[in-house]
């Protein structure tokens, strides 16, 4: 009795042994898996100059057709918070009521800082082909022409790991795969940029309860006058209520978006997204409420806001 005991003690032990090795063979294999991911050596982004937009709200390629010496790269650039999320408080940081004019800005500052920010704030893909899929032209003004049979990798830049993961190739070997990629392409960039948005949409975000002196619908009249002597005017709407603050325009293109807002030094501040610096700050003062942001033209004045 005592044998048979002990033996099914043994054999209870080695089990547990067995479950455990097994078990850390199983993560080894998904940790090799991970590391073996196909990536590629190429720093794609040396070679991106200015972006430009793509056409969805917030969301950027590269300007012009981008031939190298490694080969055809074709960018699509996504604010990692979410395409139209990012789009609307950019378009908000800016008072000019002209759309274009504030889109203009938006590349501008985007461009200057190109290459040091990009691959922290925005998610980047790259369409590429390799050199040795192109044919030379010495004599036309694109240096390079895609031939076929070719590939086109679809690489994802992962920023906490510093690489590029190759992560769909697709192979081109007649006109009809070129238009069934094409199709394929611009299906995959607006499930990625709806993805985006739903993302963004659905994020959870600490609210911190605004005193009930704060709130109410609290407007601003804009004006600016243009060269030819002709004048354009918009407002600018904030609807604070307990756990939010909506912003609304009333510009050419109608903007809306949220802010969480901090009570802070007897001071309101709102902010965007997980900025730390505060876009906009309101103040009380005898019963009237004046607002500051260094988006406004003098970004130190206090400007009166009424209250309706």
């Amino acid at each position: 009795m005592k044998k048979n005991v002990l033996f099914l003690f043994l054999l209870f032990i080695f089990q547990i042994a067995g479950c455990k090795q097994n078990e850390i063979k199983k993560n080894n294999e998904i940790k090799e898996s991970i590391e073996n991911k196909p990536t590629t050596s190429i720093n794609f982004l040396s070679f991106l100059d200015e972006i430009c937009w793509e056409g969805h709200k917030g969301v950027f390629k590269n300007c012009d057709e981008l031939f190298t010496d490694k080969g055809h790269m074709f960018f699509i650039i996504i604010p990692k918070g979410g395409a139209e999320n990012w789009y609307n408080k950019q378009m908000n940081n800016f008072s000019v009521k002209d759309v274009w004019k504030k889109e203009d800005k938006i590349l501008e500052q985007i461009n200057k800082c190109l290459v040091s920010n990009l691959e922290k704030d925005f998610n980047i893909w790259v369409f590429y082909v390799d050199v040795k899929f192109l044919k030379r032209n010495p004599d036309m003004d694109s240096p390079y022409s895609p031939v076929n049979p070719r590939k086109v990798q679809v690489c994802f830049y992962k920023e906490k790991l510093k690489r590029w993961d190759v992560i769909d190739v697709i192979d081109i070997n007649n006109e009809k795969d070129e238009s069934n990629f094409n199709n394929w392409r611009e299906n995959y960039i607006n499930s990625i940029v709806k993805k985006s948005n739903e993302s963004s949409n659905n994020s959870s975000e600490d609210k911190i309860k605004i005193s009930q002196k704060w709130q109410g619908k609290f407007s601003r009249n804009f004006t600016e006058k243009f060269n030819d002597g002709s004048n354009s005017s918009w407002v600018y709407y904030f609807i604070i209520e307990s756990n939010k603050v909506v912003f609304k325009s009333d510009s050419e293109l109608p903007i809306e978006s949220e802010y969480k807002g901090l009570e802070r030094n007897n001071q309101l501040e709102l902010f965007e997204g997980d900025n730390k610096q505060p876009s906009y700050i309101i103040k009380e003062d005898g019963g009237k409420f004046y607002i500051q942001s260094d988006s406004f033209e003098n970004r130190k004045g206090w400007l009166l806001l009424d209250k309706n």
